[in-house]
């Protein structure tokens, strides 16, 4: 994969979201102390070079203690293997955002002691009807349930693969509404899809 936009918001300096975009070569040109070794920390929260922002990393001019940081992709894997073996990817798993990319957030609680990573969301354009928006978080077991509850028809469908319930059950509904919003990484059966995007992570 191959990174092509940095989102901070509520960092140091940078109180509302700021989107940096990223090229093969890219040059920061400012004044000192105007936030350039902050965009380069931020990367380093991002991809685990440190564990969390520091408490007084929040930003001065809010009172908020959550910092978001968000690093967007191309040159994503074509397929993942999730469950079973079984490939998909991440179009059919609706995970893109609304231009085609991966967008990864992570953000931190910086009201505890020691701060922490508190969520990481996929921002994509997802269903969110309900009985439809939390498929990626659902155990198997829990995918049947919800295949029955709605009068899904299995019939044909390898259950014991999560992603041919979820397309099973996506194909069922008559509007998924689907939006962009944060789909949750951390929760359940969605950390599996998480684990696997890490290993492509530049």
């Amino acid at each position: 994969m191959r990174l092509i936009q940095l989102k901070i918001s509520n960092f140091r300096c940078y109180k509302r979201e700021v989107v940096i975009d990223l090229d093969d070569l890219v040059v920061f040109v400012g004044k000192n102390d105007s936030g350039k070794s902050s965009l380069f920390d931020a990367l380093d929260i991002f991809f685990e070079g440190r564990a969390a922002p520091d408490k007084d990393d929040v930003c001065v001019y809010t009172s908020e203690g959550a910092v978001r940081i968000s690093c967007v992709f191309d040159s994503i894997p074509s397929e993942l293997i999730i469950d079973a073996q079984h490939p998909t990817d991440l179009a059919t798993e609706y995970l893109l955002n609304d231009n085609g990319f991966l967008e990864v957030a992570k953000v931190y609680d910086c009201n505890l002691a020691k701060p922490r990573c508190s969520g990481i969301y996929a921002r994509a354009v997802h269903p969110t009807a309900d009985g439809y928006a939390d498929l990626l978080s659902l155990t198997n077991a829990k995918l049947k349930q919800r295949a029955k509850s709605l009068g899904v028809d299995v019939n044909g469908v390898n259950q014991t693969v999560n992603t041919e319930l979820r397309q099973a059950i996506w194909k069922y509904a008559e509007d998924l509404d689907c939006r962009e919003v944060d789909v949750e990484l951390k929760a359940e059966a969605a950390k599996a899809i998480w684990d696997q995007l890490k290993v492509h992570l530049p």
